[in-house]
Formats: structure tokens, sequence, C-alpha cells
């Protein structure tokens, strides 16, 4: 019996091999002029070396708020009043070749690490072990105005971008950042926990009928998740049957 193939049967076809040549031909440019890795400095292939690469710890699924060993990453029961998020997902330990990896891009402006980041969350096994077929949109942690300016791009934004071009899941601006605040990294954790408080709302762009169930808002480093949750809890305000979840790269060992 003859077979009859659809318009898209072809086109994700041509769509899986133009991916796959084009990742053929970067490793061929890779053979061909080793990069310095983003950690050891020291010239071989990839943006992290095959030595730096295996000291990434992963992370096996948790309660966001307690950090125990939890089914799919759910959170306690007792605990859910404590955040406005149903889940957050992070699959390494935060380390120096993390840390490396998020300078360069913040710092350095090396915009095309955005990919190999992605890369490193598809490729773990927790991440493929998560079914996103119910999130409906992908949306990211904001920068004030003034930092925006002065480092030219916001990175959560191009891994919310990148993510969403991977999973085929739409992406849009639905957070604005209007207060300044102290970065995070310089606080302790009570401090944490206060800073972005009210520093968040709703981009005044987006219609107040945006009808979705679910979206995944994407950081790169998750500490204490003050910041996811204070996103989380702004969104809620507008939407309040939304269901939010987050996803992050890393997130440090917990005490």
């Amino acid at each position: 019996m003859e077979k009859h193939y659809s318009r898209n049967h072809f086109h994700s076809k041509t769509a899986f091999l133009v991916e796959h040549l084009k990742k053929l031909f970067e490793l061929c440019i890779e053979f061909a002029f080793p990069t310095q890795c983003v950690a050891c400095k020291i010239y071989k292939q990839g943006f992290i070396c095959n030595e730096c690469r295996a000291s990434l710890e992963n992370i096996t699924p948790e309660s966001f708020i307690s950090r125990k060993p939890s089914k799919d990453w759910e959170i306690e029961d007792t605990l859910k009043s404590m955040t406005y998020l149903e889940k957050v997902y992070y699959f390494y330990y935060y380390n120096h070749v993390i840390h490396s990896l998020i300078t360069e891009i913040k710092y350095e402006g090396r915009k095309q690490l955005i990919k190999y980041v992605i890369d490193l969350i598809l490729q773990s096994k927790e991440f493929q072990n998560i079914n996103f077929a119910d999130i409906q949109l992908i949306t990211f942690v904001p920068l004030h105005k003034d930092k925006a300016a002065s480092r030219g791009f916001n990175h959560s934004q191009l891994l919310a971008q990148e993510l969403s071009r991977r999973l085929n899941i739409p992406c849009i601006d639905i957070l604005e950042k209007h207060r300044s605040t102290k970065n995070q990294a310089d606080l302790d954790r009570q401090k944490r926990l206060t800073n972005l408080e009210n520093a968040f709302s709703i981009n005044p762009n987006l219609t107040k009928d945006l009808d979705v169930n679910s979206i995944l808002i994407i950081d790169d480093i998750c500490s204490t998740g003050a910041t996811l949750n204070e996103c989380a809890k702004t969104i809620k305000k507008f939407y309040p049957n939304t269901k939010i979840y987050g996803l992050c790269l890393a997130r440090g060992k917990p005490n």
C-alpha cells in the first residue's frame, strides 16, 4: 500500500536533519579550532572541557522548600502555603564550573554560551523525566531597565527564548522589574528573602485576558528561591488560577 505523508511530516524530518547537521558542523569546528574552557581556561574541545564537565553533580528530584527527596519535585502539602510555586526544577549543584559559565554570559557578554546552558539542561536525566505537556507559556525573571541597559541583554530572557524554541512552547514577557534592588548574590539568606519584595509588576502591554493554566518561569541559578517566588506571587495577583513552575540550571547544596 502506498504511503502518503503530510507536509508537517516532511517539515519535522527536515528540521531534525538540519539540527543534527548543525551539531556535526559545530563539532568539526571545535575539533579544528579548540576553544578555551570557561572553567579551567585550558584550550580544549568544547566550552567546558570533559574534565570540568565531569565535575558537575546531578540533582535528583527534591522538594523546593525542604530540600528533601521528593517524587516528581513535589512540595510537601504542609509546606505549600510557603510558596506561590507548584514546583521548581534544577539539575546540577552549583560549583565553580557553573559559576564560570554564568559569569562569562552575564559579564563578558558571551551570549553564544546560552545554547550550551540549555544543552546541559536538556541532557540532564531528570529533565528528560519531566512532562512539560501541560506548560502553556514560558517566561523569565526580568531585569530592571537600568541593569538591562548597562548589560545590553537579559540572560534569563535568552535562556527562556532558547528553551522555548527547543520545547516549542511560546515565550512572552509577562513581568517587568520596576524597582532596582541589591544583587541577591551579595546578601545573606534572610536579606535575600525580603530584598525583592514588590519589585516586580505585570508587563503593562500584557492583556488581562491571558488565558493559560500553567506558566514556567526561567532563571539561571536558584539559591533561596526568593526571586522565582516573588515573580510567581506577582503573576498570581492577576492570574490566581494559573499554576506557576520554576526552572533553573543549578542550585547550591543544602546545608
